[in-house]
């Protein structure tokens, strides 16, 4: 019986542990003995209780790609599994369609690197990479093992996706493309496919809307593949909410007057200096990128 782990990139900021309890409290209820389901977060040392897996590792975004590989690498040792699903708590997993479609995977190579296949023009040696999103990257205990033989080929400068894909490439192992289902924003308006293994409920970066609603999509999305009715009233009010707190929102403030102030000083201060400034500040600046542009 195939034996399917899922590692959900989670931490102790907003809006990652608020969305991780209406996680707990929906989908991933619903795994059986041969799914496990694990949350792993920074710590300053290794340490799994329940669901809960912490590894040492900063919190800052930049250190995303850290926490994975050490997440991989306990889960490798750890664990028994045959394929893990690499997804964050920005999303819902049908586990059941996922089985499903895992199941039915023709895999022509040992290697297995699957998701919605992204691109980034001339990002290797002046040709294009093609990668996996990072909100739901499905592979196998091979491919695993190869990223870790590797693991001194991660460049710690990219999104880890982004790394995932560059260490794979180096390695030729193929790109396949999966499924998704991406909520546009506010759920109650939009009919939803319920055949999908993978739906991504991030509301803020493309359609505006503040994410401290996704953890009603989430709950939402577990009442519609549960088939479970809810009150009509109570439906229109949170229809209501939405559209509400869509008006007053202001989508990522600090990142715009970031911009801003970088245009400036570009303006004002001489090219060298501006040059050296960028070096100077190159990881914090990293970091602001990583947090308010990351899909």
């Amino acid at each position: 019986m195939t034996k399917l782990l899922i590692l959900v990139l989670s931490s102790y900021t907003y809006p990652s542990y608020r969305n991780e309890k209406a996680l707990n409290n929906t989908w991933v209820k619903n795994k059986n003995k041969n799914v496990e389901i694990i949350f792993y977060k920074s710590g300053s040392k290794i340490l799994f209780l329940d669901n809960q897996l912490t590894v040492p590792a900063g919190s800052q975004t930049s250190d995303i790609g850290i926490k994975t590989i050490k997440a991989f690498e306990w889960a490798y040792k750890n664990l028994e599994f045959d394929f893990v699903l690499r997804t964050n708590t920005s999303s819902y997993i049908n586990i059941q369609n996922l089985m499903t479609y895992i199941n039915k995977i023709n895999i022509n190579s040992p290697y297995l690197y699957n998701g919605i296949v992204m691109n980034l023009p001339k990002k290797i040696n002046n040709r294009d990479l093609n990668f996996i999103s990072g909100s739901g990257i499905l592979i196998n205990r091979r491919t695993v093992q190869l990223i870790l033989e590797n693991k001194h080929n991660f460049d710690k400068e990219e999104w880890d996706d982004v790394a995932i894909g560059k260490l794979l490439d180096q390695n030729n192992v193929p790109v396949t493309s999966g499924k998704r289902f991406d909520v546009k924003g506010n759920i109650f308006k939009q009919n939803i496919d319920l055949n999908h293994y993978h739906y991504r409920c991030r509301i803020d970066n493309h359609y505006g809307y503040p994410r401290f609603l996704e953890k009603y999509v989430i709950y939402e999305l577990h009442n519609q593949i549960s088939n479970k009715n809810i009150n009509k009233y109570l439906n229109l009010f949170i229809k209501f909410l939405f559209e509400f707190c869509r008006i007053f929102y202001i989508q990522s403030p600090f990142w715009k007057i970031y911009s801003l102030l970088k245009k400036i000083l570009k303006i004002l201060v001489p090219n060298k200096i501006f040059i050296a400034l960028k070096q100077l500040f190159k990881n914090f600046d990293t970091s602001i990128k990583l947090k308010y542009t990351k899909k």
